[in-house]
């Protein structure tokens, strides 16, 4: 039966959440790296646990008030009593509301934690994790701007996560708890070599949660897991008396997460062919058929120098695509609306950023493409086109960050 709670049921429980602690622990020897803190309700009441508590919060549109008192009484514990901060803490983002405002007295508690040197690392939820990719990174570098880390959680439940894991380059990567708990299966197996490559090459770190018993645990060492959490080790618990010094703090990359050298100079490096612009043109409708037959979760973002110049059969390509990808747009001056059922328009000029007026940018969990291209000549559909085409994930990531920008502003 569907319980339905009023809205001064869930703001009564809104002002009473209190955080919960879970040890976080180095795999290797167990030892502690940081806690997470889980929201907890009031307790013994419908409301105790936190996905009871969230979605009557959701219902009752007060999830944004939500965060703000969790945030806030999580920082207050924290800084309540000794908590050194070689210490980090984990709190877990919504992100449907992460580019609300935080309640002003909760802002003002995160400014003093700063100043306190407290170790943060965001929680990124995968649920509507692809909701809103542009408000995910202006929120990201917002943190990052503190100093703060990111991570992304249950990664793995659906494919959304993959997608965005080198667009957002968390600098810890929480395996869902399926990975452990499942019979390993092909989809495991996918999933744990895209994180375990992804880390390898970032230096991010890999948490597998929900470790139960001896065989979860083993996995978990089988997988290359380099942090552990779950009930073997410790149930949620309140905050300990005195957090003291630890050996080995998790690493915060903070600010210097990013891109070395701007897009146009990355593309730079990456050679130059030439065809006739219409063999570009199916070029560019051939990747949009791959993805279509890949994945439910691609970001599909397209440029050009003007929207009067996009042809229709293109536009109508990027619709019959909109209605199963995350995310189609096209980035152009003019374009506005929907320039075709589904497609966002975006009225912006991406040519500074890119160094090029054409483009066709796609990302999904088991592809990356990225083709570039000059305008098309006018002396006939034979004349040679300049291009690039790119496949190198990182590289394809870092032009889907150089363009949610623009459509941020639209969304």
């Amino acid at each position: 039966m569907t319980i339905t709670y009023t809205t001064d049921d869930v703001m009564t429980a809104v002002v009473a959440v209190e955080p919960s602690f879970q040890p976080i622990l180095w795999l290797d020897d167990l030892s502690l790296a940081g806690y997470e803190a889980l929201a907890r309700g009031p307790r013994d009441s419908p409301l105790a646990m936190p996905l009871d508590l969230f979605a009557a919060a959701k219902e009752r549109g007060v999830v944004g008030v939500l965060e703000s008192a969790m945030t806030k009484a999580t920082l207050d514990a924290v800084m309540a009593r000794p908590w050194d901060p070689s210490v980090t803490v984990f709190g877990n983002v919504e992100p449907e509301t992460m580019m609300s405002p935080l309640a002003p007295e909760a802002m003002a508690t995160i400014d003093v934690a700063e100043r306190r040197g407290v170790r943060v690392i965001l929680e990124i939820t995968e649920r509507a994790l692809l909701a809103n990719p542009a408000s995910l990174i202006a929120t990201s570098n917002a943190a990052r701007s503190r100093g703060w880390g990111i991570a992304m959680d249950d990664v793995g439940a659906l494919e959304d996560t993959l997608t965005l894991l080198w667009v957002l380059q968390p600098d810890v990567v929480k395996l869902d708890m399926s990975i452990l708990h499942r019979p390993f299966d092909s989809r495991a197996a996918r999933v744990s070599a895209t994180v375990r490559h992804y880390c390898d090459r970032t230096g991010a770190l890999t948490v597998c949660e929900g470790v139960e018993t001896e065989d979860h645990e083993a996995r978990a060492r089988a997988l290359g897991a380099d942090l552990v959490q779950g009930f073997r080790y410790a149930v949620p618990g309140p905050r300990p008396d005195a957090v003291t010094r630890i050996d080995r703090p998790i690493g915060l990359r903070g600010v210097s997460v990013g891109d070395p050298l701007p897009f146009v100079d990355c593309v730079a490096q990456v050679g130059v062919h030439e065809l006739p612009g219409p063999h570009i043109e199916k070029m560019a409708a051939e990747l949009l058929t791959v993805v279509t037959m890949q994945t439910d979760s691609a970001i599909v973002l397209t440029t050009a120098p003007d929207a009067d110049a996009v042809l229709p059969g293109y536009l109508q390509l990027l619709s019959s695509l909109a209605s199963r990808a995350s995310l189609v747009a096209l980035i152009a001056p003019g374009a506005c609306g929907e320039p075709a059922p589904g497609v966002v328009g975006v009225d912006s000029d991406a040519q500074p950023d890119l160094g090029s007026p054409w483009s066709i940018t796609v990302i999904a969990p088991t592809m990356a493409a990225s083709i570039l291209s000059e305008s098309f000549a006018d002396t006939g559909p034979a004349a040679p086109v300049s291009h690039r085409i790119l496949h190198d994930r990182p590289t394809v990531a870092h032009g889907v960050r150089v363009l949610l920008p623009h459509i941020l502003s639209t969304i």
